[in-house]
């Protein structure tokens, strides 16, 4: 059990020191990346954090909406979603129907134009928002289906996948499951950090 402890421990300090380099780009700055999933990641570390000021939020998100929509892009729309989502979870510090209703057009969104990959990172993102704030019956269903996608994912498609799977050995290793949050962490760990 010490040795499972020790291992989050050091995961912990890896993620928590494992900066990208893409966080707090511009929208322009976004635009212009190529690669698909470093262009994901740079959307996903948006900032998001404005005090509480929700107006704030949805203004700083607007470009990016706009840039979504201009390049018909599903992915960058469902980033959208998510970075919304999450920006009022962090507002409210709780449970709320704006992140709720977020997570609900990002699945539609993906109803429409199915991606296994965004489809499990969108479970596993709203598992962890539920789990986080100790709704763990409500995060189960979410873990459960993330789980269920791993098989039909290719890793190297996902961005952020330390974080991602990080999500995802957090809530089994709390439930017990502590081979199946080894797991994650052991997948997610040997890929190297994407450069450009």
């Amino acid at each position: 059990m010490k040795t499972i402890f020790y291992f989050f421990v050091f995961v912990s300090l890896v993620l928590s020191s494992n900066f990208n380099h893409v966080c707090g780009q511009s929208v322009v700055e976004i635009a212009a990346i190529k690669n698909p999933v470093v262009q994901l990641e740079a959307a996903l570390q948006l900032p998001i954090r404005f005090d509480g000021d929700t107006i704030k939020l949805k203004n700083a998100l607007a470009p990016f909406l706009e840039l979504a929509d201009k390049k018909r892009s599903v992915a960058l729309k469902w980033a959208y979603y998510m970075r919304m989502a999450d920006g009022f979870s962090i507002a409210f510090d709780r449970i709320n129907s704006s992140s709720e209703r977020y997570y609900r057009l990002a699945e539609q969104l993906l109803r429409v134009h199915p991606d296994p990959e965004l489809e499990m990172l969108g479970c596993a993102r709203e598992g962890y928002y539920n789990f986080i704030y100790r709704r763990v019956k409500e995060a189960f269903p979410f873990f459960l289906r993330a789980n269920d996608l791993k098989s039909k994912v290719t890793i190297k498609k996902i961005p952020m996948v330390v974080k991602h799977y990080q999500f995802m050995a957090s809530f089994y290793s709390y439930i017990g499951e502590q081979a199946n949050a080894v797991a994650y962490l052991e997948e997610a760990l040997p890929l190297p950090r994407r450069l450009h």
